[in-house]
């Protein structure tokens, strides 16, 4: 039954260790879109300050360039973050199972013991009762 415990117990610290990762998998994901869109509002200011200066428009195409390739960057970061995610999501998953699984056992102890218990008292009182009845 200890060890059952202790199992429970481990999958408990490992659930909570996925989780403290899924976590931190959302909120880098969470940033990384504040990034993009913070690249992205910029991008846009810049070109409307870029159209309304004619020494600066001939810079836009450039700025806008090197803006694509800082969003393709982003990009693949951001789906190696969602991949992660994905993992880790899978992880949890795997980990509620498997205490969803200890917690069935030690259910399962507890009621095997009641009944191993309640079999010895009705023992006792059927031994109770036979010495009773042989007493003249």
């Amino acid at each position: 039954m200890r060890t059952l415990e202790t199992l429970l117990k481990l999958a408990q610290r490992r659930l909570d260790d996925v989780g403290v990762q899924a976590g931190e998998a959302a909120r880098r994901l969470d940033a990384l879109a504040v990034k993009r869109s913070d690249l992205l509002n910029r991008e846009r200011a810049e070109v409307e300050a870029g159209t309304s200066d004619p020494a600066a428009f001939h810079l836009v195409s450039a700025y806008r360039q090197r803006v694509k390739l800082a969003l393709a960057a982003l990009d693949v970061e951001i789906a190696e973050a969602q991949a992660t995610s994905l993992r880790i999501r899978e992880q949890l998953t795997i980990a509620y199972q498997e205490k969803s699984r200890f917690e069935q056992l030690v259910e399962q102890a507890v009621e095997r013991e009641a009944v191993r218990l309640e079999a010895l008292d009705q023992a006792a009182l059927d031994e109770a009762a036979i010495n009773r009845v042989g007493r003249p």
